[in-house]
């Protein structure tokens, strides 16, 4: 007998893309904080991408892994509706997951040191708390702040740019 139920990865993209729906307003701003292209959080963003760009919400992105080369030609859609930033420091596999999509929702997720496909199903969703909001809010720009942009054409070919290892503590 073969299992049909959604997979717990399935299940979380469904919810926050289901959360970015339902959040997101006009011109909205959301923040994303992922390990990589395989998080369910970053999953929901293309699973949401038509509803992001109808509502011309701003999206940015800092994943703590480089994608692979070619990624560009797998997920063009969604490259076209992200600015993406790097922060390869490895120290920061020790944070979580997030998701603020402006004032009026924050997701917070599994820690990024775990496999994409093994994780737990530690999450909490915040809905309309100013201070939480405001706190992801902080945590997600001071990653912004120390991550590298790359240019996505030289990331398809293969030429990743090297990426100077910075100290967050300071």
């Amino acid at each position: 007998m073969t299992n049909l139920a959604p997979s717990p990865v399935q299940d979380k993209v469904q919810t926050l893309s289901r959360l970015l729906v339902d959040y997101a307003t006009d011109g909205a701003d959301v923040g994303v904080i992922a390990r990589s292209f395989d998080s369910p959080v970053v999953l929901a963003l293309e699973a949401a991408r038509e509803v992001l760009m109808e509502k011309q919400a701003q999206v940015r992105a800092v994943l703590l892994q480089a994608p692979p080369a070619g990624w560009v030609a797998d997920r063009q859609q969604l490259v076209a509706m992200l600015d993406l930033k790097l922060a390869l420091n490895p120290r920061l596999l020790e944070a979580h997951e997030q998701l603020v999509i402006g004032r009026a929702a924050v997701w917070i997720g599994d820690c990024m040191r775990r496999d994409p496909l093994k994780r737990d199903a530690y999450q909490q969703t915040k809905i309309g708390c100013s201070v939480t909001s405001q706190f992801a809010a902080i945590s997600f720009e001071r990653l912004w702040a120390i991550g590298t942009t790359h240019v996505p054409g030289a990331v398809a070919f293969g030429t990743v740019p090297a990426v100077p290892r910075r100290d967050v503590t300071g």
